[in-house]
């Protein structure tokens, strides 16, 4: 007989998949009731007070183009394998995936257990499901790694007043490591990708429009200042954004918010930069946590009722 049509094995996965999706669930539920704590209707008030009906938009905006762009690396890595998969079910697979992976933190762990968890309803093939998962991991990273790496060597910006103590001065090192990691992992993707040279320029392009398009999300919550320029904006953000996630906090709470508020404090006042984070994690983390759990509740229901 099979392993893989051994009866045992088979219970043994679904008690797997089933636990799965109760920690899936308790833990969006923990952090969504954590991430209401913060936000008090007078807070929220105040800091879309500041904002222009246009920013509004613009950031909402920004915020379902890169959950597009993020869903479209799970389309490129079926692509990729050669495997026809309807791309409605794979957005929703991979919105779900990362709403609560971008909130919740471990990656590895929270969007892995919900693509395999998903996926394997409709019949993926485990493996299969695992070389999505380190397609999209390597997406993100690659992405990560040139737009840090120009941004950081070639529009440099002083670490010296963060109230984090770094080895280093300003970021031109950092984005020098950035540098040769993008180029390292670049050739690796293109000689996987050989034979596919129009894909491999694909994935390099979602990779970079994923960072744009989140760093838009915060650019777009804070009030114009014509001394920020948005070259400047994106190296702090990408600063803080790599601090906050090699700290392994979940979504770089914390993080994230000390160096952001370190760096831009000599454009806007605290209480500017403090409503303006709390707008970006609001639209870019709760909002698409909320939507996600419930559409994950929706797709329970539903399996059990069939």
């Amino acid at each position: 007989m099979k392993t893989n049509s051994n009866p045992y094995i088979k219970k043994f996965i679904s008690i797997i998949k089933i636990l799965i999706q109760i920690i899936i669930f308790i833990t969006a539920i923990f952090f969504i009731h954590k991430e209401i704590q913060k936000y008090t209707l007078s807070e929220l008030k105040h800091s879309f007070d500041n904002l222009s009906y246009m920013s509004i938009l613009l950031i909402f905006f920004a915020v379902i183009i890169d959950y597009l762009i993020l869903s479209s690396f799970d389309i490129l890595a079926f692509k990729n394998e050669n495997f026809k998969f309807s791309k409605i079910k794979t957005v929703f697979v991979s919105f779900i995936s990362f709403a609560f992976s971008n909130s919740i933190g471990l990656s590895g762990l929270t969007a892995s257990g919900i693509r395999v968890n998903l996926y394997s309803y409709w019949k993926i093939p485990y493996k299969l499901i695992l070389k999505v998962v380190l397609f999209c991991y390597l997406t993100f990273w690659i992405g990560m790694l040139w737009m840090g790496g120009i941004f950081l060597t070639f529009f440099s910006i002083p670490l010296n007043h963060l109230k984090i103590k770094l080895p280093i001065t300003n970021t031109h090192f950092i984005g020098i490591i950035f540098l040769i990691s993008a180029t390292i992992f670049s050739i690796y993707i293109f000689i996987h990708h050989k034979n596919n040279l129009k894909l491999f320029i694909f994935r390099i392009i979602l990779a970079l429009s994923d960072w744009i398009a989140i760093s838009l999300v915060f650019y777009f919550a804070l009030p114009t200042n014509n001394s920020l320029s948005f070259f400047y904006f994106f190296t702090i953000f990408i600063t803080a954004q790599f601090i906050g996630i090699i700290s392994n906090v979940p979504g770089g709470i914390g993080i994230f918010d000390l160096v952001a508020l370190s760096l831009l404090s000599k454009f806007y006042s605290t209480n500017i930069i403090l409503g303006s984070l709390l707008i970006y994690r609001l639209c870019y983390f709760f909002i698409p946590l909320l939507f996600a759990l419930i559409l994950f509740i929706i797709y329970l229901i539903k399996k059990q009722i069939r």
